[in-house]
């Protein structure tokens, strides 16, 4: 699922990267597909702001 996030809000070469909102909308969709749904369940109890820490520390060990 951390990847899975990443790679659908993370800018790349040929298109911008989503919200955080939007990728967890697809990840949702896709349970029971895509994605196993405990797994989904799981990563839906994880706060929004926990992602945007995690995202923003990343991004700081990245710069240096």
């Amino acid at each position: 699922m951390a990847d899975t996030l990443d790679a659908m809000t993370s800018d790349r070469p040929y298109r911008r990267g989503t919200t955080f909102a939007a990728a967890r909308d697809e990840i949702v969709r896709c349970a029971g597909t895509q994605f196993d749904p405990q797994i989904v369940e799981l990563f839906l109890a994880i706060p929004h702001e926990t992602w945007v820490e995690l995202r923003a520390a990343t991004e700081r060990a990245s710069q240096g």
